[in-house]
């Protein structure tokens, strides 16, 4: 009698450990599955900024889908009764489940950030939507069971996501292919499913009812578009952080994981740490950390490496503090959580979609970083208005904002005035997906130049009235190394067939004699049009030259081993950063597997 007694108390237990346990296993597979999705589509979509700014913006976009899921089983059912349906969506979600593929040549029309969330919503969406609502969905069946607050459960699920993020670059990808990993990833889902109607089949949770639904005056008090725009302030300044990362230092998944690991790691701190969150404090080291990251945006060419990504991710950490701290001091009672994550879902996927999708619509330039910053000012200052001691804070802040502001103007105008400065004049501006392209006309004694700068940096230069009008310039000169490596081998053959990944203006075309054949792989279809309407290397050139659009490793794949170039050029920057797929060892193979045995591979590196 005693054992059977013993076994009803513990099958009666609140089932802690159990959700506990899920929570950690499905917020780890939800993470988990955002790297390993996107380097399936890093190769395809040429490695850049924008795949993983578009992945983000799926992912931001599948948080919400899985909050309103959870928010709508919380609502309408039993907490028994909604764990055992989340474990069937989620053994289910095992048969849909696929690594993105490559896309056909028929699907590579449109525009990329599309492309790229139809792609992810068909092969990932499903599984993405179900471990989405993982942490609302259990955090509201702690509560009901335990009658505790289920916050620091919050900051368990995200502690889980941290260390599966830093784990994957440096302990998983090294190790386990993405085949591996993929039907590893698929069996734990399926234990994951299991375990939710294991935990849902326990007489504590069997007795509980669904939550009723509150009166219309009581949430009509609640914050809800507070919540919203805080979380959407902390979505686009984590887009824009990463964006401006990949674009002007490096385009590594490594910098793409370290951002999204700041960003975890300040909802950590706010929720389970919340008497160590101070406003002024918080505010002041924010301040610094945008004037900062100013001075390191201004001098980029003399400011060290770690120094700028360090600024970069200051800016992040301070801003995501805030907004994740308001948010806490903002938090309802318990019983209404899911409308609370419901809500902070809503802004960051609002923000995520202004960024990836809205930004390149409305601006010329990148200025997601400043317009974000901004925006975490203007949502702090809404959390601030709500309370007599925040609006003493907010005028304070005023001050201080004009202050870096002045600052920031100031390391400006320093910059400036310390570059060579020419007449000139903008003839072009365009944007895309795939970055900022200025067309600039500048008069130097003597001649006028054409300039093609990508972000920060010039793509490519051309003498359009002087004594060197048509020559190669920049890089591509005469006498720099490839300059010299194209005399070379033109004096020890007869013809050269050439193959270049990246395009810029065409320069190297000026180096084709007639009886040379040069293909050229260029990503961004905005280069292709400026390089034909504004430049003339391609349309001078003595040599057979032909334009292929799409990624260079995935194009140069795509041709026959059986007829090798006879000189690869290799110069795939986005703006300042080099796309790492074009620098793995695979890629090397691919680049020695398309040349001659006596062929020559050049990579342009800085």
């Amino acid at each position: 009698m005693a054992l059977n007694q013993a076994q009803s108390d513990l099958n009666s237990a609140p089932p802690r450990l159990g959700i506990a346990l899920m929570v950690v296993l499905g917020t780890s597979l939800f993470w988990w599955v955002q790297p390993l999705g996107a380097e399936g589509l890093v190769a395809e979509h040429g490695g850049g900024a924008e795949v993983w700014t578009a992945c983000l913006c799926f992912f931001q976009l599948t948080l919400l889908t899985g909050y309103l899921y959870a928010h709508a089983l919380g609502r309408w059912a039993s907490p028994s009764t909604a764990l055992g349906l989340h474990g069937v969506c989620a053994l289910l979600a095992t048969l849909t489940f696929q690594l993105p593929s490559p896309p056909s040549a028929a699907a590579v029309e449109g525009e990329l950030t599309w492309r790229i969330l139809i792609q992810l919503a068909i092969d990932l969406g499903p599984a993405a939507v179900v471990l989405a609502g993982t942490s609302p969905l259990l955090q509201l069946a702690h509560h009901r069971t335990t009658g505790h607050a289920p916050w620091r459960l919050y900051a368990l699920a995200n502690l889980a996501a941290l260390v599966l993020l830093l784990i994957h670059p440096f302990g998983l990808e090294p190790h386990l292919s993405s085949g591996a990993q993929g039907g590893l990833w698929r069996l734990l889902l399926g234990t994951y499913g299991v375990a939710s109607l294991i935990v849902a089949s326990r007489r504590a949770l069997r007795g509980k009812r669904a939550l009723p639904q509150p009166a219309a005056s009581t949430a009509l008090r609640r914050p809800t578009w507070l919540w919203a725009c805080l979380g959407a302030a902390a979505s686009a300044l984590l887009m824009a952080t990463t964006e401006g990362l990949s674009r002007d230092m490096a385009s590594s998944p490594v910098l793409w994981v370290a951002p999204l690991a700041v960003f975890l790691a300040s909802i950590i701190f706010t929720f389970d740490r919340p008497q160590c969150y101070r406003r002024g404090p918080t505010l002041t080291l924010m301040g610094a950390a945008i004037v900062s990251l100013a001075a390191a945006s201004a001098f980029a060419e003399t400011t060290p490496f770690a120094l700028h990504a360090g600024a970069y991710l200051a800016v992040l950490a301070c801003g995501a503090t805030l907004c994740h701290g308001e948010l806490y001091r903002s938090r309802p009672h318990p019983a209404e959580l899911t409308r609370y994550h419901l809500s902070m879902a809503f802004g960051g996927a609002l923000g995520g979609v202004a960024v990836a999708i809205g930004a390149p619509l409305l601006f010329t330039r990148l200025v997601e970083v400043p317009v974000s910053i901004a925006l975490v000012c203007v949502a702090v200052s809404f959390a601030l208005a709500r309370e007599s001691a925040g609006k003493q804070l907010m005028r304070r802040g005023l001050v201080g904002l004009t202050l870096v502001a002045l600052a920031c103007a100031g390391l400006e105008l320093m910059a400036l005035s310390s570059t060579e400065t020419h007449d000139q004049r903008v003839v072009l501006r365009s944007r895309n997906a795939y970055g900022t392209l200025t067309l600039i006309e500048r008069q130097h004694p003597g001649e006028r130049r054409l300039l093609l700068v990508d972000g920060n940096t010039t793509h490519g230069e051309a003498i359009i009235d002087g004594p060197g009008a048509g020559m190669p310039t920049l890089y591509y000169a005469e006498e720099t190394g490839v300059g010299q490596l194209f005399k070379a081998m033109q004096g020890q053959a007869d013809s050269l067939r050439v193959a270049v990944i990246g395009m810029g203006v065409g320069t190297l075309a000026a180096y084709g004699r007639p009886q040379d054949t040069l293909t050229f792989y260029e990503l961004n279809p905005a280069v292709v049009d400026i390089a034909h309407t504004h430049f003339r290397f391609l349309g001078d050139s003595a040599s057979k030259t032909s334009v292929q659009v799409g990624d260079g490793r995935a194009l140069l794949s795509a041709t026959s081993p059986e007829d090798p170039f006879d000189l690869l050029v290799v110069d795939g920057f986005s703006s300042d950063a080099i796309p790492t797929h074009l620098l793995t060892q695979e890629a090397m193979a691919l680049y020695r597997s398309r040349t001659t045995p006596g062929g020559r591979i050049a990579l342009h590196v800085t």
